[in-house]
């Protein structure tokens, strides 16, 4: 397999301070109950059951960098995974900085503030990217004025629309018959918390489909039960699942059934 099939996104910290608008932190507070930070400990517990053909993404539910450990868990994953890096720098120093550039991750983008401030980024010393040579610069609008001129030259600049959440931000009609993710072929882009607990992805801050906990359970075990029921839910339109709200989801042409003719 390869690892662009199955990613594990880390969430290192259960509630973000940054407070963008795309994502639903009283929402996810309400319905988890876990420690708030991930414990280096429980991260190499949780990641050393994991395939090392699987992505390892440093983005999840909050800025990854509010928990202090985050460049010790990158540089931990780098020895056998691909890594992935998405970043506002909120709580990033020189040191951690230097530490994430040395591991070269396959992506690194940086979030940065818009004229609107649907991503309040504030506070961050923007100057970090020239030591990280960020793969590009992620912005949920136009780059704010004074954000401008501190970027990287040469370093595209990407506008990435708000999300529903599945619904959780706004209302979302009801996507009926057959669908898949577009981002992941078979919704194995998951996301762990840091209770060890794995949800089935970057959309769900409910916690709507728990796919299981990597302390107690194997990787492999995460992909029977939920998983399954998720599946067939997207395949034959029956049960609720997160998707049938979902931005990402994509419409598939309705299966044809096999007659027999004799």
């Amino acid at each position: 397999m390869k690892s662009v099939e199955s990613t594990l996104e880390i969430t290192t910290v259960a509630g973000c301070r940054v407070a963008c608008q795309v994502c639903p932190q009283d929402t996810f507070l309400k319905v988890y109950r876990g420690p708030r930070m991930l414990s280096f400990e429980t991260f190499v517990a949780c990641v050393d059951k994991v395939p090392d053909w699987v992505q390892i993404d440093f983005s999840g539910f909050s800025e990854p960098w509010l928990n202090e450990s985050c460049s010790d868990m990158v540089e931990y994953a780098a020895k056998r995974h691909d890594v992935y890096v998405y970043t506002t720098l909120t709580g990033m120093s020189k040191s951690d900085a230097q530490r994430v550039a040395r591991v070269r991750p396959k992506l690194l983008g940086i979030h940065i503030r818009d004229v609107d401030d649907k991503s309040p980024i504030h506070d961050v010393d923007l100057s970090l990217s020239h030591i990280l040579n960020p793969t590009e610069y992620i912005s949920h609008g136009l780059p704010h004025e004074e954000v401008v001129p501190q970027l990287l030259p040469g370093v595209r600049v990407s506008l990435c629309q708000l999300h529903s959440r599945g619904g959780l931000n706004w209302s979302v009609p009801y996507r009926s018959g057959p669908l898949r993710c577009s981002s992941t072929r078979r919704f194995r882009h998951n996301v762990l918390l840091p209770s060890g607990e794995v949800l089935l992805c970057c959309t769900d801050y409910g916690m709507k489909h728990r796919l299981g906990n990597l302390l107690h359970n194997t990787y492999e075990s995460l992909f029977v039960g939920e998983y399954e029921r998720i599946k067939s839910g997207s395949e034959h339109d029956i049960g609720d699942i997160l998707c049938r709200r979902c931005e990402i989801a994509e419409s598939l042409p309705p299966q044809k059934s096999m007659v027999s003719n004799g």
